[in-house]
């Protein structure tokens, strides 16, 4: 297993006349659970003009150990699922974490 900090990058589209009930969805409950299961979002960017896709974010954890229990967690499972009705083409990585976008 790599040694040091994991970042975790996250990407989606949100789902057409969705906007609202996603920006609802994202304050109330994916950043709360993603800081309760030990994620910590870093930053995050919305795309309104271009081809990359309507959502990035990066998170981090303190080591790889952590990401990938996390990952492998019923919690993530179900968190994924709940954000998979506001939006498609979810994408995810893990990598070392490093300064700046790692995309």
């Amino acid at each position: 297993m790599p040694k040091g900090p994991a970042k975790l990058l996250l990407s989606w589209d949100i789902k057409s006349d969705m906007e609202q009930d996603f920006f609802e969805f994202n304050q109330r409950s994916l950043q709360p659970e993603l800081e309760r299961l030990g994620i910590e979002p870093i930053e995050a960017w919305y795309t309104i003009f271009g081809s990359q896709p309507n959502f990035m974010v990066e998170c981090v954890t303190e080591s790889f150990d952590s990401m990938f229990t996390i990952l492998d967690s019923e919690a993530w499972d179900d968190l994924q699922g709940e954000l998979l009705n506001y939006v498609d083409n979810l994408q995810q990585k893990v990598v070392h974490a490093r300064g700046g976008f790692q995309f």
